[in-house]
C-alpha cells in the first residue's frame, strides 16, 4: 500500500509539473462568419509572428499552448482581410483561462476576461477609448473599401473617391488624438508598470511624428520613471523619440559608439576606417532588409579591396541577431550596441529601415539613403566614391 501511496503521489506531481505554463484561450463573436481564420501572434522581439491558428465555426474559435516562462506574456489575435483592421491583445499566463467575447468585426474591442493583471490594464485603456475605437475600426474599413474602388474607378471617379479619402483620413486623425489623450488620462492616473511604459512609449514615438499638444503631458509622465526605470530598453527609448539626439550631418565626422559582434567582442567604427564604409541598419522584422542580405554579401565581397560593409543590428534580443546572421550567412563586419533605435541609430537620424550610411576612407559622413532596390548599392557607390 505505502508503495502504491507514493506513486499515486509521484504520478500527482509529473501530471502537475506539466500543466505548469499551459494557457487556454476560448472566443465566442456573434456574427463571425464561419471558416473565419484566426492567428494568434507573438512578438518575438523585432517582428509578430504566428504561432497558432484555428477556424470559426459557430462563432468559436480556441487556443491552447505554454507560456515563454512564469511572467504572463503578451500576444495578439489577428484576421487577415479588409473587414479586420485591427488587432486584439491578449495576455496569456501559467494555467489561465482568457475568455473573449464579440458581436462584430472589430477586433481591438472585443471583451477579454481573465484575472491577468496585464489584461485588467490593457481593458482599462480600451474602455476608456471604447466608443472613439469603434468608431476608428469603421473608418479604417471604409478606407480600405475606397482603396479598393479607386484601383479599378475611371478617372473621374477616382478624384470622387480621391475627396472621400481625404476626409476619412481626417477623421481618422481626429480619433486618434482622441484616443491618446485619453491614454495620457488613465496614465496620470495610474502607477508605472509595463503595459505603461508600453503605452508611453506609442505615445512617444507619436511626439517623435510630431503630433501637436502631446509633448508637455509625455515628459511628465517620464520624470515618473525611476533611474533604473529610464536606464532599461524601453526607457532609453522612451527618452530617444522625446529628445531624439542630433543626427550627424553629410559632411560631417561620423559618429561613433561601442558596438559587439557576436561574440561579445567590442568594436568601434573607428576601428574600420582606412576604406570606405557602407553601414546598413536592419532588423529581423524588415522585409526589405531580409531582401537585401544576399545582395549585400555579393557587394561586400566584390568590392572588399576598397570597401568594408558593417551591419548594423537593431535587434535587442541576441538571439534573434544570432538566428537571422546565421539564416542569412552573415559573413562581414556584423555589428550591435544592442539599444535599437535609442543606440547608434539615432546618431544616424534612423526612422525606417533598411537605413544605408556611406563613409570616406578618412571617417566622413559622404550620404544616406533608405530603402532596398536591386543593384541601388552599387550605384550609390559609384556616385559617392567618384564625388570623393
Amino acid at each position: 500500500m505505502k508503495f502504491f501511496s507514493i506513486l499515486s503521489l509521484f504520478l500527482i506531481s509529473v501530471i502537475a509539473a506539466s500543466a505548469q505554463g499551459k494557457y487556454q484561450i476560448q472566443g465566442h463573436v456573434k456574427g463571425l462568419p464561419d471558416s473565419t481564420v484566426i492567428f494568434l501572434m507573438e512578438d518575438d522581439g523585432s517582428a509578430l509572428i504566428p504561432i497558432a491558428r484555428d477556424t470559426c465555426f459557430n462563432g468559436a474559435f480556441s487556443f491552447q499552448g505554454k507560456t515563454n516562462g512564469k511572467e504572463a506574456q503578451g500576444l495578439e489575435l489577428y484576421i487577415p482581410g479588409d473587414a479586420f483592421p485591427m488587432r486584439l491583445n491578449v495576455w496569456v499566463a501559467s494555467n489561465s483561462i482568457v475568455k473573449i467575447f464579440g458581436n462584430n468585426n472589430f477586433l481591438k474591442t472585443w471583451r477579454v476576461e481573465s484575472n491577468i493583471k496585464e489584461q485588467k490594464e490593457t481593458n482599462r485603456f480600451i474602455q476608456a477609448s471604447f466608443v472613439n475605437l469603434e468608431k476608428l475600426q469603421e473608418v479604417l474599413v471604409a478606407q480600405r473599401q475606397l482603396s479598393a474602388k479607386r484601383r479599378k474607378a475611371s478617372d473621374v471617379e477616382k478624384i470622387k473617391l480621391k475627396n472621400e479619402m481625404a476626409v476619412l483620413s481626417t477623421t481618422r486623425d481626429s480619433l486618434q488624438m482622441l484616443i491618446i489623450k485619453k491614454d495620457l488620462e488613465v496614465l496620470q492616473q495610474s502607477p508605472v508598470s509595463n503595459i505603461w511604459l508600453s503605452r508611453l512609449k506609442s505615445i512617444a514615438i507619436d511626439v517623435r511624428q510630431n503630433k501637436t499638444g502631446l509633448r508637455e503631458p509625455a515628459v511628465q509622465l517620464l520624470s515618473r520613471l525611476s533611474p533604473e526605470q529610464k536606464e532599461s530598453q524601453i526607457g532609453r527609448e522612451i527618452i530617444h523619440f522625446l529628445f531624439p539626439a542630433t543626427a550627424v550631418k553629410t559632411g560631417e565626422p561620423m559618429a561613433d559608439a561601442d558596438l559587439y559582434d557576436l561574440g561579445g567582442t567590442l568594436r568601434k567604427l573607428e576601428d574600420y576606417k582606412g576604406k570606405y564604409l557602407l553601414l546598413d541598419f536592419w532588423s529581423r522584422g524588415c522585409g526589405p532588409c531580409m531582401m537585401a542580405m544576399p545582395e549585400l554579401g555579393e557587394f561586400s565581397e566584390t568590392n572588399k579591396d576598397k570597401l568594408t560593409v558593417i551591419s548594423l543590428s537593431l535587434d535587442t534580443k541576441k538571439e534573434i541577431w544570432k538566428k537571422i546572421s546565421e539564416q542569412q550567412k552573415i559573413s562581414w563586419v556584423n555589428l550591435s550596441d544592442g539599444k535599437g533605435m535609442a543606440g547608434i541609430a539615432a546618431k544616424y537620424g534612423v526612422e525606417a529601415i533598411p537605413h544605408y550610411v556611406m563613409i570616406s576612407p578618412e571617417g566622413k559622413v559622404l550620404g544616406s539613403w533608405v530603402g532596398y532596390e536591386k543593384g541601388l548599392l552599387a550605384r550609390k557607390f559609384a556616385e559617392y566614391a567618384k564625388g570623393n
